[in-house]
């Protein structure tokens, strides 16, 4: 089993922009721009004590469900995360909880019905379930950042998330034309598997993330794999669509 100290060394990132209650709409988009789910993330704050909840909802039956507890004193630290994928749109239809204070994951096989339980050595810079949140909270000139991951598989391990710079993009809102900062976050998974992946065609995708920057940076688009061997999904916000009215 993979420890922290066979990927790359990583910092708890500074809890910068303290996170308050919100509640987005979200949707999931195909390569060809297709929407396949419809979602929303809620969040709310007691004391230190962040909960997130983000769920989506595709259009074939399939659901993709995660809700993660996090601390944000002086860094941003998560303590629990829940994970569960299942329908048509996931091949391998899976419930992983991470106890990071605990350093256990918790692995349920919905085909197979089998549970199994993993010790892991779980740093204080986990991102599992706060990917946008740290985006929001790395400096907006830093080079670069790495946190950890625990893949969520079958046997979990750690990884690494390497963060770094990727140029400006163009959008409109409005009619109004505005640039996003792009980041690409790529996982370098350590030690011989790192080797061995890109061979035998495991290797994972790069994540994009888009951000409105100013004084409340924002992710407005990330495009990103759900799962191993899975196509690049979009994930974007939207608002909700009224019906024309009447004349």
């Amino acid at each position: 089993m993979v420890v922290g100290s066979e990927v790359g060394s990583a910092d708890p990132v500074p809890a910068r922009l303290k996170q308050g209650v919100g509640h987005i709409f979200l949707l999931i988009l195909d390569e060809s721009g297709k929407t396949l789910a419809a979602g929303e993330s809620l969040q709310t704050v007691k004391g230190y004590t962040v909960t997130t909840r983000t769920t989506f909802h595709f259009r074939d039956g399939s659901i993709d469900d995660e809700t993660t507890v996090f601390e944000q004193r002086v860094n941003l630290r998560v303590l629990s995360d829940d994970h569960l994928q299942r329908g048509p749109a996931f091949p391998h239809p899976i419930e992983i909880r991470i106890e990071a204070e605990h350093g256990r994951v918790v692995v349920h096989d919905l085909e197979s019905g089998k549970t199994s339980t993993h010790d892991l050595k779980i740093p204080f810079d986990l991102a599992n379930g706060i990917v946008t949140q740290i985006l929001q909270n790395i400096p907006q000139d830093s080079a670069e950042t790495k946190v950890s991951y625990v893949l969520p598989t079958s046997k979990p391990r750690l990884a690494t998330v390497v963060i770094s710079r990727a140029g400006e993009d163009s959008y409109t809102l409005g009619g109004e034309r505005q640039t996003a900062r792009k980041l690409e976050l790529k996982m370098d998974l350590g030690g011989v598997a790192g080797l061995i992946a890109p061979m035998i065609g495991k290797e994972p995708k790069p994540t994009y993330a888009w951000m409105a920057d100013g004084h409340v940076p924002m992710f407005i688009r990330i495009q990103t794999q759900f799962y191993d061997g899975a196509p690049l999904w979009t994930i974007q916000q939207t608002a909700p669509q009224w019906p024309s009215p009447e004349p």
